[in-house]
């Protein structure tokens, strides 16, 4: 399930990345971020290698020049990264499915190195292995082993340069190297994480319906706070920190302040939610639908602020911060274009 929905989701973690040494701890610079045309939503085409499709989610560097992503040709899987600058494919490393090594995932770590997850073994959920490689040679860097099988994650914690992923009943968070001791926290039924925007505390989701903080400075949690009777399998922080939001397995979206108080909950979305992401000012969210069409909600009470419908048959990803889409088209090209929503588009 974990591997489906990154699938649908891709991309939500990704776009205007800040520059610099640390991932996503300062501003995001506007020089660094990719400008659409005046008059156009089209910030870039990017062209897919020749009868290839997209497979993985895909990440921007922190300079936000480039998105490296996994891509599928029959039964082979490689390593794409473009600038998007220009369009241009930088790299493209490939790997053949019969070495017994399935990639899953890649992103960039706060040094702009590669991080690709891969699955590696034959029979039903082989270990999962982490490699850090050069983006452009493709070489390998450094490399991590993990014997249990995921539930959730990799997630990147910015401030700490660490990353963080689970089994279903323990949380894990190494250094984005690779390298170093690796800290494990026990806690039960995990089906989601994501890290907040400060780096200090990790939203956990479990299969239970419930939300537990890790203090990231002293690996304590928080007592958990119950949403519902479905498991949570996506996390979203506000920019802010001051609100997050979960969507369930039945589609039930719910804004919560950290202190655990409910602010929105909304249960009756049709289609279902698959994808959001918080605007810039916090006050609302871009939400992508089941159906592949945009809703932008107020963050303070769900209600509808502007729907958009995307003419397109085929994936809608949407960027952390809800700024930009990234469509893949049926020409093999992946598309960059603006997700802003405005109130006049409303129905």
């Amino acid at each position: 399930m974990r591997v489906l929905f990154s699938v649908l989701l891709g991309l939500l973690l990704a776009a205007r990345l800040p520059a610099g040494p640390t991932y996503g701890a300062d501003a995001p610079s506007e020089s660094a971020t990719p400008q659409a045309p005046a008059g156009s939503e089209r910030v870039q085409t990017l062209k897919l290698p020749a009868g290839s499709s997209l497979y993985s989610k895909a990440h921007f560097s922190n300079d936000a020049l480039r998105l490296a992503a996994i891509v599928e040709t029959g039964l082979d899987r490689s390593i794409c990264v473009w600038n998007v600058s220009n369009g241009e494919l930088l790299a493209h490393h490939k790997h053949k499915m019969d070495s017994g090594r399935e990639l899953c995932d890649v992103f960039f770590n706060s040094r702009d190195e590669l991080i690709t997850e891969d699955m590696h073994g034959r029979g039903f959920d082989p270990p999962t292995r982490f490699f850090r490689r050069n983006p452009i040679s493709g070489v390998e860097l450094g490399k991590l082993h993990v014997a249990h099988i995921l539930s959730a994650g990799p997630v990147l914690i910015r401030q700490a340069r660490a990353i963080a992923i689970a089994s279903e009943n323990t949380v894990e968070i190494f250094d984005d190297t690779l390298i170093g001791k690796r800290r494990s926290i026990p806690c039960k039924n995990i089906s989601s994480l994501a890290a907040a925007p400060d780096g200090k505390r990790l939203a956990i989701g479990t299969s239970r319906g419930e939300v537990l903080f890790l203090n990231l400075e002293n690996d304590k949690l928080s007592d958990p706070i119950k949403i519902g009777k479905q498991g949570l399998w996506q996390i979203v922080w506000s920019g802010d920190g001051a609100l997050f939001t979960t969507i369930a397995d039945d589609g039930r979206l719910s804004t919560l302040r950290t202190d655990g108080s409910m602010q929105a909950s909304t249960t009756d979305k049709a289609p279902l939610p698959i994808g959001c992401a918080f605007t810039k000012d916090n006050t609302e969210m871009v939400i992508v639908g089941s159906d592949r069409n945009l809703t932008l909600l107020s963050a303070a009470d769900h209600s509808v602020r502007a729907t958009r419908k995307v003419d397109k048959k085929c994936y809608v990803s949407l960027s952390r911060d809800g700024k930009y889409l990234v469509i893949e088209s049926a020409k093999g090209e992946l598309i960059i274009t603006s997700a802003e929503l405005k109130s006049r588009d409303a129905d």
